[in-house]
């Protein structure tokens, strides 16, 4: 085993019932390592248990078979799909109420990291869906965890401007927190491009590791390298990867 992991996951298999009684296999000897300090996407169609694997890493579902080691025990935290913020409260309680202990001056450092600077005594409702998300990235950050979970949230901001800006943020954001690990699941190729230093491709049915590619864009890209020749070249890099697996797969999803 690889010892510079953050995360290791190794024959990972999880069954379950269908509504009709029939017993699924979710995932099947699923192996992947997750390296510290950077950030990993989970590239897999929709429907292929990424909400699970997450909720499995973050140790909030233990239906498993297999093995899930987090390295010296590390805090590992889950932002879901939907992610919820109390609507009573402005949005620096908001993130007060989970970490308690923080001073000012960390608050404050982490507001500016997010972008919500000016906004502190604001509520949650009826703020976007970018809003939100910077709360629970707040959040997330004032427990000092040593792993952020992101599961497929990017799909909830309609708005591209404001979907830009988002992306960009949790990149800036991997190089800010630098000892801080992030793992994104996506059904979005250019967002899992993007995103990732370490890209891992699932096949579905049951989900199972295609292949694990390291992305040799740059640390600090912006938006603007989605139209670069050197961005096409990874993503159809990708997609031949998910093609020689299964064609369907790119034909469906319009890779």
């Amino acid at each position: 085993m690889n010892s510079d992991f953050i995360l290791h996951i190794e024959n990972l298999t999880k069954e379950f019932y269908s509504p009709t009684g029939y017993k699924l296999r979710l995932f099947e000897d699923l192996s992947f390592n997750v390296l510290p300090n950077q950030t990993t996407t989970v590239f897999a169609p929709q429907g292929s248990g990424k909400s699970t694997l997450l909720k499995i890493l973050a140790g909030l579902d233990n239906g498993y078979e297999g093995e899930v080691k987090i390295k010296d025990d590390g805090k590992v935290l889950l932002i879901p799909d939907k992610p919820d913020s109390f609507q009573w409260l402005s949005v620096v309680d908001n993130v007060k109420f989970f970490a308690k202990n923080l001073d000012e001056s960390e608050i404050r450092k982490i507001f500016d990291d997010v972008g919500l600077s000016g906004y502190e005594n604001h509520f949650p409702h009826p703020k976007s869906a970018g809003f939100r998300f910077r709360i629970s990235l707040a959040r997330a950050l004032a427990l000092k965890p040593s792993v952020i979970l992101i599961d497929d949230y990017f799909k909830n901001i309609a708005d591209f401007e404001t979907y830009s800006e988002i992306l960009e943020l949790v990149r800036k954001l991997n190089i800010v927190y630098d000892k801080i690990t992030f793992v994104i699941t996506t059904a979005n190729l250019t967002e899992a491009v993007f995103l990732g230093e370490q890209i891992l491709l699932l096949g579905k049915h049951p989900a199972h590791l295609i292949a694990t590619i390291e992305n040799v864009l740059p640390a600090n890209r912006d938006s603007k390298i989605l139209r670069t020749g050197e961005f096409e070249e990874k993503i159809n890099f990708c997609k031949n990867k998910i093609y020689e697996y299964d064609k369907n797969i790119v034909l469906k999803y319009g890779l």
